[in-house]
Order: structure tokens, then C-alpha cells, then sequence
């Protein structure tokens, strides 16, 4: 689900007043151990982009 809002945000879909909030959001459920685990594991399985983008919330 997140790739894909990511995706409409990219076609211009969502603008920055809506998608911004929503980096917030994830940025949050990335802090969770569990989720940081799950996100190790899955990466490879999303597109280059978004994975870059995931990351930099987590750093």
C-alpha cells in the first residue's frame, strides 16, 4: 500500500500537503523493532525508489 500511494504522489496524484503527513505515519511504524525487522527482510521485493525513500525515513 505504501509503494503505491508513493507511486500516485510520483504521477502527481497526491500533492505534498497529503503525502507529507503520510511519511510521518511511516516513520513512526518504522521505529518499531518489529516492523524495522520485517522491512530488512522484505526490501528486495519493492522498487528501488521507494526503497530508498523507506530508508532514509529510517536513518
Amino acid at each position: 500500500m505504501w509503494e503505491n500511494e508513493y507511486y500516485q504522489y510520483q504521477q502527481g496524484l497526491f500533492d505534498s500537503s497529503e503525502f507529507e503527513p503520510r511519511l510521518i505515519t511511516w516513520a513512526g511504524v518504522l521505529n518499531r523493532p518489529m516492523s524495522l525487522e520485517w522491512w530488512q527482510r522484505a526490501q528486495r521485493s519493492f522498487s528501488p525508489d521507494f526503497v530508498s525513500l523507506i530508508d532514509s525515513l529510517i536513518e
